[in-house]
């Protein structure tokens, strides 16, 4: 199968968003697919680097930056958002450009992994995946006291999520037009649903190799309470 990837985020040897675009498209290619990878230039000579040191002919990178003219307008956190948007609308671009040198069988948004940032690519006329992604999930208020400067962006990103989100047009038409939505968790998946996606399912975004486990799970609990250590 010949893949599309999108992964604004995507760098080796890195965790998060940008480890999670560097695996899917590594592991792709690892199954035997051809891989174009849409991608920054920000990452550029670590990618070289890697494919150096481990060539994967079936694995491609396109780098796609936003128009110059906009740079200096990226600041702060309204700025992260912006580039990311302003982004998409170049990968778009440079997709159908692919597209038209390229026979592609699938078109898969991987990062970023957020609902709420949506993805232009349903628009190539391709099957389309969109995910795993999060983004519907919200912090109760009785937890506020675990975000002692943040609170109120979050209480935004709630509003947002909950009562603005679920009527946006244009994650709706774009939701209506995934082949296949792949959620992270239960809240992201039923406001996927409920705003019409035709085919949306469960679906980790972290994982680790089955060698990592040891053989019986080791227990370091001195007393009789259970300590709890959330990553990520």
């Amino acid at each position: 199968m010949r893949v599309l990837l999108a992964a604004y985020a995507c760098e080796p040897h890195r965790g998060s968003e940008e480890g999670f675009g560097w695996n899917w498209a590594t592991h792709l290619a690892g199954q035997g697919h051809d891989v174009w990878v849409m991608t920054r230039p920000l990452a550029r000579s670590a990618i070289e680097r890697a494919m150096t040191e481990a060539p994967m002919p079936n694995l491609h990178f396109v780098y796609v930056d936003i128009p110059s003219r906009y740079r200096r307008f990226i600041k702060g956190l309204f700025g992260v958002y912006a580039h990311y948007f302003l982004w998409q609308r170049s990968a778009y671009r440079e997709a159908k450009s692919v597209i038209g040198r390229q026979e592609i069988d699938l078109v898969h948004h991987v990062t970023w992994g957020s609902l709420i940032g949506g993805s232009w690519l349903w628009k190539l006329g391709k099957p389309f995946v969109f995910g795993p992604v999060g983004g519907g999930q919200v912090a109760p208020a009785a937890f506020s006291r675990y975000f002692p400067t943040r609170w109120r962006e979050e209480s935004l990103r709630t509003y947002i999520t909950v009562k603005w989100l679920p009527y946006l047009p244009s994650t709706r038409r774009m939701l209506r037009h995934t082949t296949l939505l792949l959620a992270t968790n239960s809240e992201t998946l039923a406001i996927a649903r409920q705003m019409g996606a035709p085919r949306a399912e469960l679906f980790l975004d972290t994982g680790l190799p089955a060698t990592y486990y040891a053989a019986e799970p080791k227990y370091h609990f001195r007393d009789h309470t259970a300590h709890i250590l959330w990553v990520g």
